[in-house]
């Protein structure tokens, strides 16, 4: 049974898209997480100190770029997709990688629970006016 991924692109390029699971678009989908997953390593080689936001710039404009490839859009029509949501356009992409590659794309949030960067713990500290003796 074919696999397809819908995406809403009503809003910017008045129509929405379907796309197929053919072997162009697998081949398209492998292609840009071979690219994210490149330009993360480059990006952590590069910095001596990498962050949470350098992460989402580095995974944001991959999948952009390969969204676009993904739903031959124009340049000028690729530069629209900078305008919508952004979470429906890495949700796109994520739901491509996964139907098509059973594969996951990185994410910030996925980078941060690998890293173990969580709320910062609070240390339980006896109150002092408990402590002190009448």
């Amino acid at each position: 049974m074919a696999k397809v991924v819908h995406f809403d692109g009503k809003q910017a390029f008045g129509k929405d898209f379907e796309i197929l699971d053919t072997y162009t678009n697998v081949q398209l989908v492998n292609a840009g997480l071979i690219r994210l997953f490149n330009k993360i390593n480059d990006y952590e080689a590069e910095n001596e100190s990498v962050t949470l936001m350098g992460y989402q710039d580095v995974i944001a404009s991959v999948v952009l770029e390969e969204t676009a490839k993904l739903l031959g859009l124009s340049k000028t029509d690729a530069n629209k997709l900078k305008d919508i949501s952004y979470s429906d356009v890495f949700n796109f992409y994520a739901e491509a990688a996964d139907k098509f590659l059973a594969m996951t794309v990185p994410s910030v949030d996925s980078i941060k629970d690998l890293m173990e960067i969580g709320e910062p713990e609070t240390v339980d500290q006896a109150d002092p006016k408990l402590e002190e003796t009448v």
